[in-house]
């Protein structure tokens, strides 16, 4: 009796693989599919992780190398724009608060300017640029060093003359930030009569002028 049509055939001249199937590669893992054909000269190994995940190429040392020097690489010019970055900030930050200081001044002046008898406002310390502040109302947004932020209503972040105006020549310091704006030990921005504004260390004869020639 014949067999079954589509089953295979005991004919030992015929083959026992179903010809419609595809022939099973020997080099192939039939549970994961993972290859394990011998590698061609000169390319990674190939090789087959504990549970039976697909085959990893295992990259040469040379590559992890690279890797290495190029994570440091990145690290380095990360670190160096950061730096980069900060001190350009501060040094916007203290030419603002310079500004600041000259605003006042020239404000005050403008003041004095249209007075009778030319005489400068009489306030002395911080309550001198408050003072311009409220005649000239420009002069708010001055009141404050870039580098604190904000002040409340009727403050200023900077010392104003410690004396009359009036009675003060041009080489007189009239104005500094209080200390610690610019930062602990930093000094600060000191301002003369006659217009002239710097930025000072500490340690700096200047600063320590403003110390007895302006107040808070």
């Amino acid at each position: 009796m014949s067999p079954p049509a589509g089953s295979p055939s005991s004919d030992p001249r015929q083959p026992s693989a179903d010809p419609r199937q595809p022939a099973q590669d020997p080099y192939v893992d039939p549970k994961d599919g993972t290859s394990f054909r011998a590698p061609l000269p000169g390319s990674p190994p190939v090789v087959k992780p504990p549970g039976g995940s697909p085959g990893v190429k295992v990259p040469p040392k040379a590559s992890l190398v690279k890797i290495i020097i190029l994570g440091a690489l990145i690290v380095t010019g990360a670190a160096i724009y950061f730096v980069t970055f900060s001190r350009a900030a501060t040094l916007e930050q203290k030419t603002l608060c310079a500004s600041n200081l000259r605003q006042l001044h020239q404000l005050g002046y403008l003041i004095t300017y249209k007075m009778p008898e030319k005489r400068w406002l009489s306030e002395t310390g911080g309550q001198y640029w408050q003072r311009v502040a409220e005649l000239q109302a420009q002069g708010k947004s001055f009141l404050a060093c870039p580098m604190v932020g904000g002040v409340g209503a009727g403050q200023t972040s900077y010392r104003g003359p410690a004396k009359d105006m009036n009675d003060l020549v041009d080489e007189d310091i009239i104005g500094a930030d209080v200390p610690g704006n610019h930062g602990s030990g930093q000094g600060g921005t000191v301002i003369y009569k006659n217009g002239i504004i710097r930025d000072v260390g500490e340690s700096s004869d200047e600063w320590k002028k403003a110390e007895t020639s302006t107040r808070q």
